[in-house]
Order: C-alpha cells, then structure tokens, then sequence
C-alpha cells in the first residue's frame, strides 16, 4: 500500500526575507520535499496539496488529527 507524502508550498513560512534572521529554518518542510522527489523515484507532481478545509467537519477533523499526531511526538 502507498502512502501518499502531503506538502503545500503553504508550510513555509516566508516574510520578505525577514525569516533568514530566525534561528530556526522556517522553509524546511521545502527543502525536505525537493530531497525526497532527488532521493526517491518521486516528482513534485505526486505529492498531495491537502489545501484548506471546505467545512467545519473537515476542520474539526484535521485539527483532531494534528493534535493527536502531536500528542504521539509527531512521525518518529
């Protein structure tokens, strides 16, 4: 079973160069996604934009999902 990589250009957080002086690389789920379509038999083409929620049930979902993804440590 594949597992479908989700990526937005929407994650990186940009502000007229200003991110450059944080401490912490706010373009990094970017340079993860170029590495992985490098690295692996992947093009840009095949990861999935999740784009906004288009109701209040898919809202509720995904903040649900995000917490607990963030309860469990994340992916690791």
């Amino acid at each position: 079973m594949a597992v479908p990589l989700v990526y937005s250009p929407g994650y990186n957080i940009r502000f007229f160069g200003i991110e450059k002086l944080h401490p912490f690389d706010s373009c990094k789920y970017e340079k993860i996604a170029a590495a992985l379509c490098e690295q692996l038999p992947l093009r840009p083409d095949q990861l999935v934009d999740p784009g906004e929620p288009v109701d209040e049930d898919d809202l509720l979902v995904s903040i649900c999902i995000t917490l607990a993804w963030s309860l469990r440590g994340g992916l690791c």
